[in-house]
């Protein structure tokens, strides 16, 4: 075991307030040692298995649209789920659709929510989704911005 691993696995010991092994009967010493485990894993961190994404902003409304891509760059094929929050919400056009491994899902809000301004919500059921937003004037022929997409927690 090397010394930094070694150093914080005796002040886990001290920390958790699990008596010293070696003072114990040693028919307790595996319990102990399970409780030391237990102890040590609920601190590490858990593999998430969905992501959720947020475009903070997207539209369709006033002579503006937005595009929006969302990325599998996992090995597993996966769903998600788009939620709409704002004006003109409506009943959207797809708003479950499957990604597969390595591909991207890409869509207009033109074509997804017409009419709609407001932000999106995208849960996913695989941890690997990535997101971009894309908006412009319709054409994309004067003005054009990207839009960073937060991964929540």
């Amino acid at each position: 075991m090397k010394r930094p691993a070694l150093v914080i696995t005796l002040l886990m010991i001290v920390a958790s307030g699990v008596p010293a092994l070696h003072a114990q009967a040693p028919e307790s010493i595996p319990a102990k040692l399970d409780l030391l485990i237990q102890k040590v894993n609920s601190l590490l961190p858990q593999t998430k298995t969905t992501t959720a994404l947020l475009f903070p902003f997207a539209t369709n409304a006033g002579g503006f649209d937005t595009a929006i891509t969302v990325s599998n760059y996992g090995d597993t094929n996966g769903v998600c789920a788009l939620s709409f929050f704002g004006s003109n919400v409506g009943t959207p056009v797809n708003p479950v659709v499957a990604i597969a491994a390595k591909a991207q899902y890409v869509t207009l809000i033109s074509t997804t929510a017409p009419g709609f301004q407001g932000f999106i919500r995208v849960d996913c059921n695989f941890p690997t989704a990535r997101g971009w937003g894309f908006l412009s004037d319709i054409g994309a022929r004067n003005i054009a911005a990207g839009i960073p997409v937060e991964v929540l927690p």
